[in-house]
């Protein structure tokens, strides 16, 4: 799955590294979700992730159990069942590839070669 992600990734960070906004993460995201129906999802942007969130429990303690989770990370918004937004120090393509990835297999339970659609889009 990596490798379907990582030159999205790539495009992302060029474009938010050229385009000037005030906007947290940069003025371009990237989403990604499971082909079949578009569940889970994940947006990421410069240092921000927004993902599908399937539980009650706050999400810092039940994604620690599942995936390693960058340095610092904090959790600023959340509703349960709904989104978790998490904000890290920007990551480089690769290392954010694979955090996708991490969540795709062991939060979301999906195999390493599950097909996943993306598109880079202006906020």
């Amino acid at each position: 799955m990596s490798d379907q992600v990582e030159p999205v990734l790539v495009d992302l960070l060029k474009r938010n590294s050229t385009a000037g906004t005030d906007l947290r993460g940069g003025a371009f995201c990237a989403g990604f979700e499971r082909s079949p129906d578009g569940e889970p999802w994940v947006q990421v942007k410069t240092g921000v992730l927004n993902i599908f969130y399937p539980s009650d429990e706050p999400p810092l303690d039940r994604l620690a159990r599942a995936v390693s989770l960058p340095k610092d990370v904090v959790c600023p918004a959340w509703e349960p069942w709904k989104f978790a937004t998490l904000e890290f120090p920007p990551l480089d393509a690769k290392a954010m590839a694979a955090f996708i990835e991490d969540l795709f297999v062991n939060f979301y339970d999906f195999p390493d070669d599950t097909a996943v659609s993306s598109e880079v889009f202006e906020m």
